[in-house]
């Protein structure tokens, strides 16, 4: 019962000073609180303790023919008495534990402080090494971009240079073209006169169509002796047009009339027996 009061003097809840005197055994409250110490993390530590068949919760063990001694039973040995400490003593010896469980808390403390430094500089290192990873994934993603983005440009500058490269082809073909057909014409020998020409027929009329956009076309009908001047005043009168603005096109050959050229005969113009002119 001393053991078990000291304990419980020191603080120790009664359920783990019993549990701690019955695993060592009873032997003595420095044993217990030892084992208190090395056990105050388990999980089943403040569970109800029962202490074994032949035990007494406090007590000192006793065997199983103490337990089922009768008056007429054999004698048997006393067990050996234990010192009775004076309340000095036990006071001394109460001080010293209390001193040790100080020393056992502090350095337990000091143990977890450590623990717990070291536990913040690994977790603090894991944070750099997750933040250079971080960083190092960004920097491949933006090299990557950049030459995602350097590939398309090139890409566009090289459909752009085809495209011009084809337009140059174009136009290369068109004069080489062009070129041919000038050199074929240079080439064709002209036409031999007839030995003898037939007499030209003579036109007495001159039919001018004369379009334009927007309208319905304009007919004229006129004589080869007529004029353009004629044609020009007919034509500015039915569009209502001033004549000096009108202006009068042959598409072939290519040739453009104006005020300038009224007083040039239909005949003289090639616009007889008929013609088609566009209105500008």
């Amino acid at each position: 019962m001393a053991d078990l009061a000291t304990l419980m003097a020191m603080g120790f809840p009664q359920n783990r000073a019993e549990k701690a005197l019955a695993k060592t055994g009873h032997k003595g409250a420095q044993l217990a609180m030892d084992w208190i110490f090395a056990h105050q993390d388990d999980p089943d530590i403040d569970e109800p303790f029962t202490a074994p068949e032949g035990r007494t919760l406090g007590g000192t063990p006793q065997t199983a023919t103490e337990a089922n001694e009768t008056p007429t039973s054999a004698a048997q040995p006393a067990p050996e008495a234990r010192p009775v400490l004076s309340d000095e003593e036990r006071a001394a010896k109460a001080e010293a534990l209390r001193v040790r469980i100080a020393a056992k808390r502090a350095q337990h403390e000091k143990e977890e402080a450590e623990a717990k430094r070291l536990a913040e500089i690994k977790r603090r290192e894991e944070g750099k090494n997750k933040g250079t990873m971080r960083e190092e994934m960004e920097k491949q993603e933006m090299m990557r971009l950049a030459q995602a983005k350097r590939k398309e440009k090139a890409e566009d500058a090289r459909r752009k240079r085809q495209i011009l490269e084809q337009i140059e082809a174009d136009r290369a073909s068109k004069r080489a073209e062009a070129e041919a057909a000038k050199q074929a014409r240079l080439a064709t020998p002209p036409a031999s006169e007839p030995t003898a020409t037939k007499p030209a027929k003579q036109h007495t009329k001159a039919k001018i169509q004369v379009r334009r956009t927007p309208g319905s076309p304009i007919i004229l009908e006129l004589t080869p002796t007529d004029t353009l001047g004629d044609v020009i005043a007919q034509v500015a009168s039915t569009a209502g047009q001033d004549p000096s603005a009108v202006k009068l096109s042959l598409a072939y050959p290519r040739r453009t009339f104006t005020a300038n050229d009224a007083s040039l005969s239909l005949l003289d113009a090639g616009l007889v027996p008929s013609a088609v002119l566009m209105l500008r």
